[in-house]
């Protein structure tokens, strides 16, 4: 069997925790080869299935990468995540759709692309700071936090962004500056391990692009239970997931639910890589074509 494990061109040869996984599917007679995922010469017909991981310039190039996407359904190699799975967690509105299963996300309004942007309804929302991203986007891009009193700056600065992207804004969640936010991470949707990730000083994002940190943390069993129970409403087959959110009184609350390409933290603990690869191999044998786009 001969696989692709997709990444950037920033990543060509993989980041260093996860180049483990070539030796260790290589262990199951598994020839795994790192891809760029934009890269024009390669033929992805000439492998049996893709792994996303380190795709992390996506975000830059949407309308490349949704044809990338398109062109791997229509070849018809499968896919982890599956195909649908990729293309129902690559716009953010996917939380609104948890959020009426019952999942407890941050408070959220969700705004379509639109030419008449505005922020009239956070008067009656009695939010104190927002964040604002786009719903496509990764490593916080153009991803910033306002005071509710700078409505009129963030709508000049956000008009001609409304035009040509749907938008999230949401409550800003003090915990991020304080207590960080959790990331817990699954195979198969079995839970593997979990880290922490904190702010730098003054700031809000947690990516170390931006000065944040990360440790490895050791979440009750409660919260494993609530990431479990959000993962229980995704019916296809998941090789990796990583559920993201803050503790509020008590309270797990999902901030995204990341099943693209998500940083899964290996070097934080042992043998994160080794149930990685045990996973695909437990999945391997369930592989389905994706259905064309």
């Amino acid at each position: 069997m001969k696989i692709g494990i997709v990444t950037c061109s920033d990543y060509p040869h993989l980041t260093e925790p996860e180049k483990t996984l070539i030796s260790l599917l290589a262990n199951h007679g598994i020839e795994a080869v790192p891809l760029v995922w934009n890269d024009t010469s390669i033929d992805w017909k000439n492998f049996d299935c893709l792994l996303l991981r380190s795709i992390w310039d996506y975000h830059l190039h949407v309308e490349i990468f949704f044809e990338w996407l398109e062109m791997v359904g229509k070849i018809q190699v499968p896919i982890f995540n599956p195909l649908s799975i990729v293309n129902w967690n690559r716009h953010k509105f996917y939380l609104e759709e948890l959020e009426k299963q019952g999942v407890r996300i941050i408070p959220t309004i969700f705004i379509k692309k639109t030419n008449s942007f505005s922020l009239k309804e956070l008067a009656i929302k009695g939010w104190d700071k927002i964040v604002i991203k786009p719903a496509v986007s990764a490593n916080a891009f153009l991803t910033e936090s306002f005071s509710i009193n700078e409505i009129n700056q963030i709508e000049a600065k956000y008009k001609p962004i409304a035009k040509e992207r749907d938008l999230l804004v949401q409550c800003f969640m003090s915990e991020i500056q304080t207590t960080g936010e959790v990331s817990l991470i699954f195979f198969d949707k079995k839970y593997s391990h979990a880290v922490l990730k904190k702010a730098a000083h003054g700031d809000f994002r947690v990516q170390a692009d931006h000065g944040g940190t990360t440790l490895p943390f050791s979440p009750d069993p409660s919260m494993i239970a609530t990431a479990q129970r959000i993962l229980s409403y995704i019916k296809e087959d998941l090789l990796y997931a990583r559920v993201d959110g803050v503790i509020r009184d008590g309270e797990f609350i999902l901030m995204e639910l990341e099943l693209i390409e998500p940083e899964l933290f290996f070097h934080y603990s042992q043998g994160a890589a080794e149930r990685f690869a045990e996973a695909f191999l437990n999945l391997k044998n369930t592989l389905t074509f994706p259905s064309q786009i």
